[in-house]
């Protein structure tokens, strides 16, 4: 058995844009699951799919940024959290204000072997990009 990844080149906005592309809905891209902290791993107990406030959901809100209609816990942006509550997006906020090249890509990422390194960097920058869309639009910075 081979695996494929055939939406690696593609960033969270792109995939959610192919799959608008093939009759998808808005609708249909909120049911979807993208959360890294799942209702029976929240000690607060929300029962909301995504919680959007971990990393996943960051990346979920920027691939849908304009047309999402998911129900989220709360907005990571909200100025009255707790540091503990925005703890995810202060730390994608770091890590927007540092540079990243192809040595943080390499250093800091295990890579299958034969790996583009040149192609998965451009598709981490145009993520960069989305999520830079979603500071400046959601979160005001």
């Amino acid at each position: 058995m081979t695996g494929s990844a055939t939406l690696a080149h593609l960033t969270k906005r792109q995939v959610c844009h192919s799959a608008l592309d093939a009759d998808l809905t808005p609708a249909d891209l909120a049911a979807t699951l993208s959360c890294g902290t799942p209702p029976k791993h929240r000690p607060h107990g929300s029962d909301l799919a995504n919680c959007g406030h971990c990393h996943p959901c960051l990346v979920r809100r920027a691939g849908l940024l304009g047309m999402d209609h998911t129900p989220y816990d709360y907005d990571p942006w909200d100025p009255s959290l707790s540091w503990d509550q925005a703890e995810h997006w202060h730390a994608l906020l770091s890590w927007l204000d540092a540079s990243y090249s192809l040595r943080d890509l390499i250093a800091d990422t295990p890579l299958p072997p034969g790996t583009d390194t040149q192609a998965t960097l451009a598709v981490i920058k145009r993520g960069r990009e989305e999520l830079s869309e979603l500071r400046e639009i959601e979160g005001k910075a």
